[in-house]
């Protein structure tokens, strides 16, 4: 157990130097090599976390391989001990975006990116504040660039109740937190550069739980790009976690829903497509699912469209299910 003060202290002078990251996994990093030595291969798998270290795991086993830092493979100005687990990706170029921060009396964040065609890492702009709130999420917009509305989407919660109610005793005792899902439009069009910081967003849409939910997933096909569908875990309030996995209508709210059995909570969602496809939703939904009552999970495979299972694949050990994931080619 620690007292507040040295939890404090922790925090600038960790005692403990086993790195952990358990955070967002991303395969052919640029500018991250390998423990071998090797550059861009299809084995650079990193995990992350939001600290300023990578882990590299091996592909097959997924064991620890080894970590290196921000300021040790991409700038040596990166310094600060906090980022974002969650890189942004230009769906093009395949550049990798991100923030360092460092706090401190006045903090400063570094918003960088690493190109993925020289392997070489820029820092876009150095911003100074006095107070660092807690690192948010690296977001990225394209679009901006033809100074057109900002869209945000986002999962929200009206009360704490998400945190607290992820106590163990809790857990064990009473249903989780419910959410909405929200999206704002911040208008630009006509307003100078300077008076943008001060721009007011609306509200454009606003969809209840269960017909959305958490640890949102869409098409990344369509990332940067206007988008209809979103698949996430939702709560109808039948376990104390997630207990189902919903796929969001955004043009017009519907939602559809996959219902497990009493005691099975779903993953994330991480949708696959069907190769050659043209539509959106023509693919699969993948998502581990843990049996709470055989302490077993199972990969679900479910039809992205009608939200209907295609097949699973089981498993006879209980897996994690509130981790990232991806979806990657054969790892050679």
């Amino acid at each position: 157990m620690r007292g507040l003060f040295a939890k404090m202290t922790s925090y600038f002078s960790p005692s403990d130097p086993q790195v952990n990251n358990n955070v967002a996994i991303y395969q052919n990093c640029p500018g991250l090599p390998q423990v071998a030595g090797h550059r861009g291969s299809s084995r650079n798998i990193f995990v992350t976390t939001d600290y300023n270290t990578f882990q590299e795991i091996d592909p097959d086993t997924l064991a620890p391989l080894g970590t290196v830092s921000q300021s040790q493979v991409l700038h040596r100005d990166l310094k600060g001990p906090l980022s974002s687990a969650h890189f942004q990706r230009d769906p093009e170029t395949g550049d990798m975006f991100n923030y360092n921060l460092a706090p401190g009396r006045t903090s400063t964040y570094r918003i960088f990116r690493v190109n993925t065609s020289t392997g070489t890492t820029d820092i876009l702009a150095t911003i100074l504040e006095p107070d660092p709130p807690p690192p948010p999420q690296c977001v990225q917009d394209e679009n901006n660039k033809w100074r057109c509305d900002l869209c945000l989407d986002y999962i929200g919660f009206e009360t704490t109740d998400i945190m607290t109610g992820l106590y163990y005793d809790v857990i064990l005792d009473r249903n989780g937190a419910g959410t909405k899902f929200w999206r704002f439009r911040m208008p630009l069009d006509g307003q100078a550069p300077k008076a943008v910081h001060g721009a007011a967003a609306y509200e454009v849409l606003s969809i209840l739980n269960p017909h959305a939910g958490e640890l949102p997933t869409i098409n990344p096909a369509y990332a940067c790009k206007p988008y209809r569908y979103v698949f996430g875990t939702c709560n109808r309030g039948l376990n104390t976690v997630a207990d189902a996995l919903v796929k969001t209508d955004l043009q017009t709210g519907d939602a559809l829903i996959w219902c497990g059995l009493h005691g099975h909570s779903p993953g994330e969602a991480i949708f696959v497509a069907r190769p050659g496809t043209v539509d959106e939703d023509d693919g699969i939904v993948l998502s581990i699912v843990l049996d709470g009552s055989a302490q077993k999970s199972y990969l679900l495979c479910l039809d992205a469209r009608s939200m209907t299972e295609s097949g699973r694949a089981e498993a006879d050990f209980p897996i994690g299910i509130g981790f990232h994931g991806f979806h990657g080619g054969v790892v050679e």
